[in-house]
């Protein structure tokens, strides 16, 4: 399998929309948690040392490392998401002309998918992780960059659905089991959260009481 590498924002878009199987959904799901942990620094950034905001410099310095580790796992989990896909297409290739070929083509197919949910499961938490911190800044960050810390709430819900979505569909091929019904339960608990997040951010920025 070869290692996907994006060195610009060009290179992932072209390869993205080129037809193949990777990257897909997931992978746009990590790029876009991680532009929106590159603007929640970037707002931490322009907030510090200002008089006109309420977080105080040593919270907004807290946030900045925060959000810079977030940007930088989630722009790897681009790449491992769509090598973690990759395995799925490599068994999906495996021979299966007699019973035992077949046998060991399924159990790898469910090994590459079971493996597959992680990635998009770290981007989800990671994404998650993201909302909580920009709804703690909502409304006490510079009055100026406001806008542009509900632009990365906007972004990190999507990385966060988008995230949910491509497991579910990796779940939906794996027969049941205790791991499959854990891995649902974290989507749900994670969508719950992020949802949570971006209203509690919503409403600190327009200065009403939160759910």
């Amino acid at each position: 399998m070869r290692e996907p590498t994006y060195p610009t924002v060009s290179a992932f878009t072209a390869d993205l929309a080129a037809g193949r199987p990777v990257p897909a959904g997931g992978s746009a799901s990590a790029l876009t948690g991680s532009v929106a942990a590159a603007l929640m620094a970037m707002v931490c950034r322009v907030s510090l040392g200002r008089d006109d905001v309420v977080a105080k410099d040593e919270e907004l310095r807290e946030a900045l490392e925060q959000s810079e580790r977030l940007r930088r796992r989630l722009l790897e989990l681009v790449a491992e998401d769509a090598l973690a896909f990759e395995a799925i297409t490599h068994a999906t290739h495996l021979p299966e002309d007699d019973d035992g070929q077949r046998a060991a083509r399924g159990k790898a197919l469910r090994r590459a998918t079971r493996r597959a949910t992680a990635p998009p499961l770290e981007t989800l938490a990671a994404a998650q992780k993201a909302l909580a911190l920009a709804a703690s800044l909502a409304g006490r960050a510079s009055p100026a960059a406001a806008s542009d810390l509900a632009v990365a709430v906007q972004l990190a819900l999507a990385a966060a659905e988008g995230a949910a979505l491509t497991v579910a569909a990796n779940l939906s091929t794996l027969p049941p089991g205790a791991d499959v019904d854990s891995s649902r339960r974290r989507i749900r608990a994670g969508i719950e959260a992020a949802r949570a997040s971006t209203a509690t951010a919503a409403a600190a920025s327009s200065g009403t009481p939160g759910p």
